[in-house]
């Protein structure tokens, strides 16, 4: 399972920038040393480059007692599958009790990164999602989807769902979104010229009556 061309890769960056990323660590039963969770190319690149130290970012056994985050871990070592990825998180957070930057520690995955895959698993529709996980559409049709509405999402339902579909929708949608937003600040504008208006008309009655009660004191 060592892919070659990913190792070249973890290698030249490490070489320019060195290990960034902590690999996750969980320490043994017996207490003697550590299992590796998470990061075994960055370890086999790290001993390619000569290193004798890298981050590592060291699990707790509560931390890891809900086999999810194992799941989530395995889900990003191997294949990526972002819809069972976003699940994952989905339930840590509804009915496991995480929160957003729990899940990015225990993990090491980017805070910006899990609130993507939560919001797949709450912004999409459950028919786009089924789409998404049963590899009817890609990842990056689904991000684009759960931008929209979720009634202009069922919208897409009636034909076959295209990244080049979605995007007119949502262009489509901002569009909207940008005349509704200006027609409220010409509505704003308007009623702010109409206050200046009465305020104007107030100051010249106020003008006329002071000018009228000098005349009549004069008299």
């Amino acid at each position: 399972n060592y892919n070659k061309k990913a190792c070249n890769y973890i290698l030249k960056s490490a070489k320019n920038f060195g290990i960034l990323q902590p690999v996750i660590v969980m320490e043994n039963g017996d207490g003697d040393g550590y299992r590796i969770i998470a990061g075994e190319r960055r370890i086999k690149t790290a001993k390619n480059l000569g290193l004798k130290e890298i981050p590592a970012a060291i699990l707790e056994s509560n931390e890891v007692e809900n086999n999810e985050i194992f799941l989530l871990l395995e889900n990003l070592i191997r294949k990526r599958n972002i819809a069972k990825e976003s699940e994952t998180v989905k339930k840590l957070i509804e009915e496991k009790g995480y929160d957003i930057q729990t899940i990015s520690k225990i993990t090491g995955i980017g805070l910006t990164e899990i609130r993507k895959l939560y919001n797949l698993s709450i912004k999409l529709i459950p028919e786009i999602f089924k789409k998404l996980k049963e590899g009817e559409i890609s990842p990056s049709t689904a991000l684009k989807a759960m931008q929209l509405k979720k009634e202009d999402q069922k919208a897409l339902l009636a034909e076959k769902i295209t990244l080049r579909k979605v995007e007119e929708k949502l262009r489509e949608y901002k569009l909207n979104t940008a005349h509704k937003a200006i027609k409220n600040l010409s509505i704003v504008f308007c009623e702010i010229d109409r206050q200046l208006e009465i305020k104007n008309i107030k100051e010249k009655i106020k003008k006329y009556a002071i000018k009228k009660e000098e005349l009549f004191q004069e008299e």
